[in-house]
């Protein structure tokens, strides 16, 4: 691994690749704007080989034995290796991003008659502005395990670790991909698949990564997906709400849990009251999400207990 890595490291094109992303992201930028169509179809490529690359380095990373190494763990003698691969990583994710964010920016101003209303689905030749913001999700998912260590994609941190490009990055992808019935469906199908992602099962750091992620994702959804969705989604979330172990996926349950209930009120405002029966699921969870809100700080309180007991 550490010859693979000096080689890679010492490539010209890793030393080139920060100037080359800006390059890229300013083409982009431009080419959107001049040629919307042309341009759709050429970010489509760039995002799916981006895309590929992202799924690639997140499967070598849960194959190796880096996955679960904590950095107390770590042999001195190896913790310079450890760094550059960090660097590598994040490295990787600032040229991700910078692309993403470029394109997704100037989305926002493609005209609606520069692609279909209506595209056929998994089709680069009908790219949309919503088809762009999902391959960009898409691609953050894979290098979710990367993104905590700038403290995942909703914290307010100030220490210095904090990724506004990130940041900014994640929540115009959200903003696209709901911006249009065709964009729903698509927010809809994608919900639908963070809930079954086998690769967020179990309880090891990058499975609780992509699991933070995903609910960061579906919290900015919740308002527009479909009720009969719901379930899925609480079952999701499920495992998490009372489990304050893993701190980012215990909050992210919850303000998931939350966004539901508020976009449940929001509805039966909106139709004086009379909507209550359009999402009776949320009706019925409303008791069990109450005693759950009951029993979290007493399970919290006797496990602080039993922890200063031990030590």
């Amino acid at each position: 691994m550490a010859e693979t890595l000096s080689i890679l490291t010492s490539s010209p094109l890793y030393h080139a690749l920060a100037p080359l992303s800006k390059l890229s992201a300013h083409v982009h930028s431009v080419l959107l704007d001049a040629k919307p169509t042309l341009g759709l179809l050429t970010a489509a490529e760039t995002l799916e080989s981006l895309q590929i690359l992202a799924a690639k380095v997140e499967r070598s990373w849960i194959d190796g034995s880096m996955a679960e190494v904590q950095e107390n763990d770590v042999d001195p003698s190896s913790r310079e290796l450890i760094t550059a691969i960090w660097t590598v990583l994040k490295t990787l994710l600032f040229s991700s991003i910078m692309t993403a964010n470029s394109i997704l920016s100037e989305t926002i101003y493609v005209p609606p008659s520069s692609y279909p209303t209506a595209p056929p689905p998994s089709t680069i030749s009908s790219s949309t502005p919503q088809s762009l913001a999902l391959q960009s999700l898409s691609i953050l998912s894979h290098l979710s395990f990367v993104i905590t260590q700038f403290g995942g994609v909703t914290t307010t941190a100030t220490s210095g670790t904090e990724f506004p490009e990130l940041k900014k990055t994640f929540y115009v992808a959200l903003d696209v991909l709901s911006d249009s019935e065709h964009g729903k469906k698509l927010a809809n199908n994608f919900v639908q698949t963070l809930c079954a992602d086998e690769s967020t099962k179990g309880q090891g750091t990058l499975q609780q990564a992509k699991k933070a992620f995903a609910l960061a994702c579906i919290e900015q959804l919740v308002p527009i997906l479909d009720q009969d969705i719901l379930p899925t989604v609480f079952e999701t979330c499920f495992p998490h709400l009372n489990d304050p172990s893993h701190r980012e996926t215990y909050e992210s349950a919850h303000s998931v849990v939350l966004a539901m209930f508020a976009a449940h009120a929001q509805r039966r405002n909106i139709l004086n009251g009379d909507g209550a029966e359009d999402w009776p699921f949320m009706t019925r969870s409303t008791p069990f999400y109450a005693k759950c809100l009951i029993e979290v700080p007493i399970f919290i309180r006797c496990h602080r207990l039993v922890t200063d007991l031990h030590d």
